[in-house]
């Protein structure tokens, strides 16, 4: 897996075509692709104003239809009806709008309006890679790509590497979990987040997962964060099955959100372990425990604040 932080030059990957699938870690299906029923006109690629960012992560999923200038995206809805998931999909019409200078006004049909777009092609427009202009300065960048298999894919592009300064959900909740109990005062790394000598550190990622190390005393364990998307009707079955089990267990008497499940967390058996052993000390030093649950809690803000960069 790749390091989420490396920036490549921008001639160095065009990232058409491989952000249109779940993570091979995932038991996510393909999505259904919708045909281009109009060919698209033949245009060169166009060379960016400047230097953009090339690793990203795939935040939502969907398909697309071009006939210039209309962009018609699909995209998928995952709720729950008579308790069991409901799975449909839905469209919504925009435009895209190419300008002189290699730039495009995009309107994606989402309400948000027009945006001003560094565009990097390959091939037919509008085949490639969309930046929101007004946030390439951002730590993490909004952006959407076009392929030609009329897959339809938005992401970020982190342009920092201390990107764990900017998810202020997980720190947040992490520190309500030592607020809550006492513990020593959080120290937020580029790369990790410490409470006393419980470590929690960055590993790697995918286009559509999330590596993490849990360590401490000398021990440690992994956790991996794979990324669910609506628009993939097995993603939909899996964050209501993931519900189910909360509801079940009493963690949950809230009705079904996909949004707050539209990941899939799974832990080593070792950090339970890790976790009986800190938890152990923890009470005898009277400092915050910590649950694999919290933990959990903690992945969910991540994923919380990469979606919400748009």
């Amino acid at each position: 897996m790749k390091k989420l932080w490396s920036l490549l030059p921008a001639a160095a990957l065009a990232l058409v075509g491989c952000n249109s699938s779940s993570s091979s870690d995932s038991s996510t299906a393909t999505a259904p692709e919708i045909p281009v029923e109009n060919q698209p006109e033949e245009n060169p690629t166009v060379t960016p104003s400047k230097k953009l960012p090339t690793d990203y992560i795939v935040v939502e999923m969907g398909g697309y239809e071009y006939s210039g200038p209309t962009l018609t995206i699909t995209k998928g809805v995952c709720k729950d009806k008579a308790n069991k998931y409901d799975w449909s999909t839905v469209t919504q019409t925009g435009s895209l709008n190419k300008n002189d200078d290699g730039t495009v006004r995009a309107d994606l049909g989402d309400g948000n309006g027009e945006g001003l777009y560094e565009f990097k092609g390959e091939g037919s427009f509008p085949k490639g890679d969309y930046y929101l202009s007004s946030m390439l300065d951002s730590a993490l960048a909004w952006g959407f790509s076009l392929t030609d298999a009329s897959n339809y894919s938005e992401v970020v592009y982190p342009t920092t590497d201390c990107i764990f300064k900017y998810f202020g959900e997980m720190v947040e909740t992490f520190e309500g979990i030592t607020e809550a109990n006492g513990g020593a005062p959080l120290q937020v790394g580029c790369n990790d987040i410490k409470m006393g000598d419980f470590v929690m550190s960055y590993e790697s990622n995918t286009e559509t997962s999330i590596d993490f190390k849990v360590s401490y005393n000398g021990k440690s364990c992994k956790m991996h964060q794979d990324f669910l998307y609506a628009y993939s009707e097995k993603d939909c079955e899996l964050a209501f099955k993931n519900y189910q089990q909360e509801y079940e267990n009493g963690e949950t008497t809230d009705f079904f959100d996909f949004g707050k499940y539209d990941q899939d967390i799974q832990a080593e058996e070792a950090c339970e372990a890790l976790l009986i052993d800190y938890n152990g000390a923890a009470v005898l030093a009277k400092k915050a425990e910590v649950s694999e649950k919290q933990i959990k809690k903690v992945l969910k803000a991540i994923a919380s604040s990469i979606r919400k960069q748009k």
